[in-house]
């Protein structure tokens, strides 16, 4: 009698995994670059096939399920999670023993829809389809069907990943159950070339610049594979350096529950943009004047990047830990200022390990850097016959959090630290700008839509703000999302009461916004 359809696929799978190993060991001929890539894919599958096998060790096949929405990360998922069961099929029958759980967006995609339906045709899926968030419909596969265990697709780079291990129990106040993580330790990279090596199907709109799937209403095409035509290359096609991995992202909507709260102008969280943080006690008191702030949010503005948010916290690991976990997987990248120094009170460097999840390591580099600079200074004194100045302590300055670039640009003497899309950068104001100036261009040619032309008029007028509020509200509903609008008053001796800035990427649009502006001014007696 032949195999149920999905042990038959993930024994194919198995062979191909073993096939391929064996061609790499047998082809030394090939280049190195391309050995070296499939190696590492090799290693992933290994480490995640062993996460599976363990699972399906520990749990009955009654008691497992896997979650499947018909992404890129779950369609890897499922078929390693069916060549796991292949390698162990002497427990399992059918695939129809491992529910696979579908949560239903009633704004879902018509192609993952199909894509869906073919997976669960072709390897004879038991879909369960949940209209519920997640917490009700864990709790409902827990009461209804015994499950104990999850199989999930979330990787590091995830909102959350970096919060859970390959194992990890379900979050306080949650249904008790143990989430599982095959491909936790995955990058977007890896993704593309497990399904495109192994010839796995995946969902079509991939192809189309989607790089991330969610529902209609919290889903775009990412503008990074956007072509000068109005194309958009397909999502394998995107590359993605190890501190960008989030961009994948870019293009979804931040999502509480099942309801959107991000709504076309009025986003709280914007992908193609920067968030600072200063820290410090000593602007927080007033003892010292938070310039950098100031400066940082015109010079990035003038660069065609935008700032949507700016935060100013104390020296404590936790908050500043917070700010740097919640902003990174936000915002396209995250600056910190302040904090980097040798004292007792410099805590950023730790505070953005822990936000990101990543552990503290020594670094070399860093460590040969300073002993150069505090060199040149005790060099600087004797020359000055200052005698050497007092030792300073520069070991607190070397631990980094692990995967911490050092940025050093020619004829600079202090390298720009970056830690995934975190930038972090000294409080001092004469080092904070010649720091951000380099932060700003790395920024610029890691986004597509930085570097854009930002279009700004102003109109000043005689008539009071609070007369202009019903106006500039209905200019502001009807150009949403094309053209920022302000409006500040004056309370000098000027005839004018109030200034009016509209400003956005597209110059029609702006122009459109005056125009109305300006005409419906006329019957106000501006």
């Amino acid at each position: 009698e032949p195999k149920e359809m999905a042990i038959q696929a993930g024994a194919a799978l198995l062979e191909a995994i073993a096939r391929k190993e064996r061609e790499e060991k047998e082809e030394k001929k090939l280049h190195a670059e391309t050995v070296g890539v499939s190696d590492s894919m090799m290693k992933k599958c290994k480490e995640a096939m062993d996460t599976i096998q363990a699972a399906l060790r520990l749990y009955e096949p009654k008691e497992m399920a896997i979650s499947f929405n018909g992404g890129k990360d779950a369609t890897v998922l499922l078929h390693l999670v069916m060549a796991g069961i292949a390698s162990m099929n002497e427990r399992w029958e059918s695939m129809e023993e491992l529910a696979c759980v579908y949560f239903e967006d009633e704004e879902c995609f018509e192609e993952v829809e199909e894509f869906i339906r073919q997976c669960q045709e072709q390897f004879h899926l038991r879909i369960i389809r949940l209209k519920t968030g997640y917490k009700d419909g864990c709790a409902h596969m827990i009461d209804n069907f015994g499950t104990k265990a999850f199989f999930l697709g979330t990787r590091k780079s995830d909102p959350h990943g970096h919060t859970v291990e390959k194992f990890s129990p379900s979050t306080a106040g949650w249904p008790s159950f143990m989430r599982i993580h095959p491909i936790l330790y995955w990058h977007y990279a890896d993704i593309w070339s497990f399904l495109l090596q192994f010839s796995i199907p995946y969902c079509k709109l991939y192809d189309c610049g989607y790089t991330s799937l969610g529902g209609k209403h919290n889903t775009d095409k990412n503008h990074m594979l956007r072509q000068r035509d109005g194309s958009y290359l397909p999502a394998h096609q995107l590359q993605l350096l190890e501190s960008e991995q989030h961009m994948e992202r870019h293009a979804r909507k931040e999502t509480a529950g099942t309801s959107t709260v991000t709504r076309r102008g009025a986003s709280h969280f914007k992908p193609c943009s920067v968030a600072l943080i200063t820290i410090g006690n000593e602007v927080l008191t007033g003892k010292i004047q938070d310039s950098n702030t100031s400066c940082a949010c015109k010079y990035l503005h003038g660069l065609g990047i935008s700032v949507a948010r700016v935060l100013v916290i104390p020296d404590e690991i936790q908050l500043i830990a917070d700010a740097v976990r919640e902003y990174s997987s936000h915002h396209m990248a995250v600056i910190t200022m302040g904090g980097i120094g040798p004292t007792h009170d410099d805590l950023t460097l730790e505070a953005v390990g822990q936000g990101l999840g990543v552990e503290m390591a020594e670094s070399d580099e860093m460590q040969r850097l300073l002993a150069n600079l505090k060199a040149e200074f005790n060099k600087e004194d004797q020359q000055q016959s200052q005698g050497s100045r007092s030792p300073w302590d520069t070991c607190k300055m070397c631990s980094l959090p692990k995967g911490t670039e050092l940025l050093l640009e020619e004829g600079k003497k202090y390298p720009l630290l970056r830690c995934r899309n975190v930038y972090m950068l000294p409080g001092v104001p004469q080092f904070m700008r010649q720091q951000l100036a380099h932060a700003g261009q790395m920024i610029k040619q890691s986004m597509q839509c930085a570097g854009r032309q930002f279009h700004a008029k102003q109109i000043r007028c005689t008539l009071d703000e609070p007369r202009l509020t019903d106006l500039l509200g209905e200019v502001a509903e009807k150009f949403a999302g094309l053209v920022e609008i302000g409006s500040y008053p004056y309370f000098d001796n000027s005839p004018y009461k109030t200034i009016v800035v509209l400003e956005g990427e597209e110059e029609e649009e702006v122009d459109k916004s005056l125009r109305m502006l300006l005409d419906s001014c006329d019957g106000l007696g501006w």
